[in-house]
């Protein structure tokens, strides 16, 4: 009878195996990571093009883009990035305040819709759900707001910026957020802005940064928007979530030359 020696793994062979698992665990979750973010590079010029269409029938129906013409009151120049950041007229008809603070707005509707002209404000131009929509609530609603920056990298989206003349039914500013989520830390328990999902604002740790529209784009990288009165444009910024005024890795949407 010959004797038959059961030979298990040696410590070396052990060692193999498991680093080549290792190696395809990691090949496996590069891969999965790497698909994602083509994904949200995609979806991002899916929703910019899904703002620009809203935006573009705004001023079919209005006859100024928004922020120019008569239809916005407010003397401020669309230039801090919470400024910019405001879409509230995609979904709400902005109001004649003068100089009333957006805490009482209780002006006269701008432009108004009129059926006999087909002229005037005849939105919302963009469903509540089509994209992750945000709420940057202002100073004083929030504990900590110095902390609540939504960017702390080159041009900082800090609520301290709201103006207190805007053009909406709140005193909140409403945004529209990119696919590039980014986790933040709070020091408050509250979110420093809220996500709008079925019906409700539910606070988010974890949105992307807010679509900037800027009416006056200046940029060399831009033959049309290279004067001083430069172009009006949609911006995102980017994978590194930072502004970056149309440089690095924002994603811009040229919508008209002014």
């Amino acid at each position: 009878m010959h004797n038959k020696q059961q030979q298990g793994f040696t410590l070396i062979e052990l060692l193999v195996v498991v680093s080549v698992l290792a190696a395809m665990a990691t090949v496996a979750v590069v891969a999965v990571g790497g698909y994602d973010q083509r994904a949200r590079e995609e979806l991002v010029v899916t929703e910019m093009k899904q703002i620009a269409s809203a935006i573009y029938q705004f001023k079919r129906d209005t006859g100024y883009f928004p922020e120019q013409g008569g239809l916005f009151a407010s003397t401020a120049a669309n230039t801090t990035n919470v400024d910019k950041a405001d879409l509230g007229f995609l979904f709400i008809k902005p109001r004649d305040e003068g100089t009333v603070a957006s805490s009482t707005p209780d002006g006269d509707l701008q432009s108004p819709w009129n059926i006999n002209s087909n002229r005037g404000w005849n939105g919302p131009y963009l469903s509540n759900d089509s994209i992750k929509r945000l709420r940057i609530d202002p100073p004083g609603t929030v504990a900590n707001d110095s902390n609540c920056e939504l960017d702390t990298g080159v041009g900082s989206l800090d609520i301290f910026g709201i103006n207190a003349n805007r053009k909406q039914d709140s005193t909140a500013i409403i945004a529209l957020g990119d696919p590039f989520e980014r986790n933040r830390t709070y020091t408050s328990a509250d979110s420093c802005f809220v996500v709008y999902k079925d019906g409700f604002w539910v606070g988010r740790n974890a949105p992307g940064q807010p679509y900037l529209y800027d009416t006056q784009f200046v940029n060399g990288n831009f033959p049309q928007c290279t004067s001083a009165s430069g172009c009006i444009a949609l911006l995102s910024a980017g994978p590194d979530g930072e502004y970056e005024d149309g440089n690095g890795d924002d994603v811009v949407r040229i919508l008209g030359v002014n």
